[in-house]
Order: structure tokens, then C-alpha cells, then sequence
């Protein structure tokens, strides 16, 4: 094992003999520290790196090794540092005092060497299993956090794709059907803002509606948009695949039998958690459901407009 390697062991005595001592026994294990009053002590524990474990005597001028204890205890640096007191006061109610202020053992003197190392590896033991198990649980618990994110987004997923289903078979027009998949899209994404954007006859793609994060339910028709989202919708109606830029701009295009129809076009996604092949995903299946609600809002367009020759529909097959 290396010197940095090494876990440090503050002692905290006002005789030197005792200091000399303890360094003695466990210098070959350890790097070992040394304070010879309460205010030193402190000062040692508050700088950096910090002592990983303290052995502190009781009786000592001024600051006494309760008082050290109790104001480590206080601070969060010293919250997890583990206290053993090395004293020749051996009763019970001095115990009992000592691990009421937070020390963790008790040694009395004359220190047996044996004793002493064992009880500082055992206690650097518990510290490190304690530590791994913190971080464990964190994993864990991080885990668990992600994954219902996760769920959270599939259950709004499946419930956006069957309010989409549901309102293709109200026949909406084309406006209400653009409005409905921008309001749609917006809830599941959690976008700063979501755009529409529709292929005209000529395939310029147009902004059709703009949905906001922070009001949903006050879509802008025919939106001016420009700048990175009208570039990226461009691009990805004109490649015919999902993009994603370090902005945290994502598009994805809106096709209905191989046609590419418009694009779906999410801003204020950088950063955001889940962001990334998995959730394109999610926006490519949310486009193939709109591109269905936008062919029956052309449908009913065109049966409005008399563009539909029912007579030619139901001609016998010969």
C-alpha cells in the first residue's frame, strides 16, 4: 500500500509521550496526524484532505475532548468522522458521556497496541461498508427514479397516441387536427415550445401551429418561426429522418405512405433527461399517429370541398 493510500489517523493529546506513542503502533498502517489542544484539532478537521478517523484524549487544558467532540458533531464535515476516545477515565458515566456527544468507542489507558489497532480497523471498516452502502442505495434509489420517469413517459405516451386515434375519427379539419397534435405532443415531451409545421402543394413546409410549454392551451396559428427550428424542420422533412441538435432542438418528420406530409418540431429539450434515441423514438411513433389524424382532416376537407367522387368509389369492379 502507498503512503496515499494510506487512511488518516488524527491524534489529539496535550503529552507528546502519548502522541509518540500511538504513532508508534499504527504509522506502519496509516499516516498519522497530530494536535496537541482542541483549537488545533478543529482547524486540522476543517482543512483538507480530512483525517478519517480521531482518537481524542478527554482531559485536556482548556478545550476538553468532549467539547472537541460535540463541536465536530456540529459541523458537516465532521458529521461522519468517526470519534474514539483514548482516556484514563474509565467509568461508566464517562462512557456514557462520550458516546452521547457522538464518539463511536471508547479506549482507556495504558492503550494496549493490539486493542488500539484493531478498534481503529474495525471502525475505518464500518465507515467504508457504510460508505459503499450510501452509494448503493443512491444507485438504487437513481434507478428507480429513472425508470419511473421512464413508465411516467410511456403511460403519456400511450395515452397521446390514443387521444390522437380518437380524434382521427371525429373527422376534424386541418387546422383542429394540427392544433390537437401540437397540444398532443407538447404534453408528452415537455417542450418549451412545439411546432407544426405543414407541406403545402408545392412541398414548402409551413408552420402551421405553435404550442408553448408554460400555455398549452393557447396554440398560435400560423406561427413566424424561423432560426434553428424552421432549419431543422427544413432538414428533416427534406433527409426524411428524426434529428436532435446540441441546442436541444428535435424534429422529426410526419410521413403517411412513404409522403412526407410536415414535421414535428420540439424546442427547450437540451438537457433534459431521456433525451436521446429512446425519446425520438417516442416523438417517430407520436408523427405516424398525427400523419394518420392529418390524412382524415385532408379527407375531410376534400369531402367538404366536393373534391371526392363517391360515384367513382363505388363503381363495380370489372
Amino acid at each position: 500500500m502507498t503512503d496515499q493510500e494510506k487512511k488518516t489517523i488524527l491524534v489529539v493529546d496535550d503529552f507528546a509521550d502519548n502522541i509518540d506513542f500511538i504513532c508508534g503502533v499504527l504509522s506502519d498502517a496509516y499516516r498519522v496526524k497530530a494536535a496537541t489542544n482542541g483549537e488545533k484539532a478543529l482547524a486540522i478537521m476543517a482543512g483538507s484532505p480530512q483525517p478519517d478517523l480521531v482518537l481524542l484524549d478527554v482531559m485536556m487544558p482548556g478545550m476538553d475532548g468532549y467539547e472537541v467532540c460535540r463541536r465536530l458533531k456540529s459541523e458537516a464535515y465532521g458529521k461522519e468522522t468517526p470519534v474514539i476516545f483514548v482516556t484514563a477515565m474509565g467509568e461508566i458515566e464517562d462512557e456514557s458521556k462520550g458516546f452521547a456527544v457522538g464518539a463511536v468507542d471508547y479506549i482507556t489507558k495504558p492503550v494496549s497496541p493490539p486493542i488500539l489497532k484493531a478498534r481503529v480497523r474495525t471502525h475505518l471498516e464500518l465507515r467504508e461498508a457504510r460508505h459503499r452502502l450510501e452509494k448503493l442505495v443512491a444507485a438504487r434509489t437513481e434507478e428507480l427514479r429513472l425508470a419511473n420517469v421512464r413508465l411516467s413517459r410511456q403511460v403519456r405516451e400511450l395515452a397521446a397516441r390514443d387521444q390522437l386515434i380518437r380524434f382521427q375519427m371525429q373527422g376534424p379539419s386541418l387546422p383542429e387536427a394540427s392544433v390537437e397534435i401540437g397540444r398532443v405532443v407538447a404534453k408528452v415531451v415537455e417542450a418549451r415550445r412545439t411546432v407544426v409545421f405543414l407541406a403545402d402543394a408545392a412541398g414548402e413546409l409551413l408552420a402551421e401551429v405553435a404550442v408553448t410549454g408554460d400555455h398549452p392551451d393557447q396554440p398560435v396559428m400560423k406561427p413566424d418561426i424561423g432560426g434553428s427550428a424552421l432549419g431543422m424542420a427544413r432538414k428533416t422533412f427534406e433527409e426524411g429522418r428524426p434529428l436532435l441538435d446540441k441546442e436541444g432542438t428535435a424534429a422529426v418528420p410526419i410521413i403517411f405512405n412513404q409522403e412526407r406530409v410536415g414535421v414535428i418540431c420540439v424546442e427547450g429539450v437540451g438537457g433534459k433527461e431521456g433525451w436521446d434515441g429512446e425519446e425520438l423514438a417516442v416523438l417517430g411513433r407520436l408523427s405516424s399517429e398525427a400523419a394518420l389524424v392529418l390524412r382524415s382532416a385532408r379527407v375531410t376537407e376534400d369531402l367538404l370541398n366536393d373534391k371526392i367522387d363517391f360515384g367513382q368509389l363505388f363503381q363495380p369492379v370489372r
